[in-house]
């Protein structure tokens, strides 16, 4: 009798235990999603940031080629130009909606 009582509390303090600990678990888990989450979103936006930045380089070398060409090229300048201004807007935008 005494046996099986002794049993019976050991088993209660060792469920006891493993519970503590997998909430203990659960914390830790959440804890970590949420840092991880935060970590994301900070590397997205430097990378985001980046992106931009990229954009408005490639743009301002379209600009001094268009700036520094013959005329006769010049409307091809031009086109890249555009296409890189557009780029750089379309980023700035996707970047304004999403990111701030």
């Amino acid at each position: 009798m005494e046996d099986e009582k002794l049993i019976k509390e050991q088993c209660e303090k060792c469920a006891n235990d493993l519970a503590i600990a997998f909430e203990e678990l659960a914390k830790s888990i959440a804890e970590t999603d949420k840092e991880f989450h935060s970590l994301m979103d900070s590397a997205i936006d430097s990378v985001m940031k980046q992106s931009i930045a990229d954009a408005f380089i490639e743009e301002m070398k379209w600009l001094d080629k268009l700036v520094s060409s013959h005329w006769f090229t010049r409307w091809y300048y031009r086109m890249k130009y555009r296409k890189a201004k557009y780029t750089r807007i379309q980023t700035e935008r996707y970047y304004n909606q999403n990111f701030k």
